[in-house]
């Protein structure tokens, strides 16, 4: 069982460290991380800074990542689609460069799919501008409120997957 943590990012050098090492101080370490990098090929300065901060992290905290450098700017939604299509772990979580998870992120989302009936995790999201124990906005559930809804393949259930998708304001991980 793999767990891969896909990123879409964009000029994430101000940010990339910081979320590279939450990463790393995850309480559950048997995972990789596949970065993609819609950086533009022409902006070169940036694009050495990103490969330098994740050499200089893994090599630190010898953790396994691998960064892919778009040919052109695809957009987040593109961007978003390689990730899916060229995922090849058991389980997918999601993450951008300007995310700070807890240590036990990854640990709680696996204790999720113990349960045969998850497929899909979502987390709520907080809104910071300069202090990250104030925040300006906040959407999801708080994790002592969270429901399991079992999901059937048909087509009823379209709207019930988006409404839940949409109420967790962020999705996280999906199961094969």
């Amino acid at each position: 069982m793999t767990i891969e943590i896909g990123m879409p990012v964009y000029r994430p050098s101000g940010r990339l460290e910081a979320v590279l090492t939450a990463l790393a101080l995850q309480s559950y370490k048997d995972f990789f991380v596949t970065i993609y990098n819609n950086t533009d090929l022409t902006d070169i300065e940036e694009i050495e800074k990103d490969e330098k901060i994740v050499k200089s992290v893994s090599e630190k905290y010898g953790m396994k990542i691998n960064l892919i450098q778009n040919l052109k700017n695809l957009g987040y939604m593109k961007n978003m689609h390689q990730i899916f299509e060229k995922a090849t772990g058991d389980f997918l979580f999601l993450l951008a460069d300007d995310d700070i998870v807890s240590n036990d992120w990854i640990e709680l989302g696996m204790k999720a799919f113990e349960n045969p009936d998850v497929g899909c995790i979502a987390r709520p999201y907080y809104w910071f501008i300069n202090n990250m124990r104030k925040a300006v906005r906040f959407e999801g559930k708080i994790r002592n409120e969270i429901q399991y809804v079992k999901i059937t393949n048909s087509a009823e259930n379209a709207v019930m997957i988006h409404d839940c998708l949409m109420s967790a304001a962020q999705l996280s991980g999906l199961g094969s």
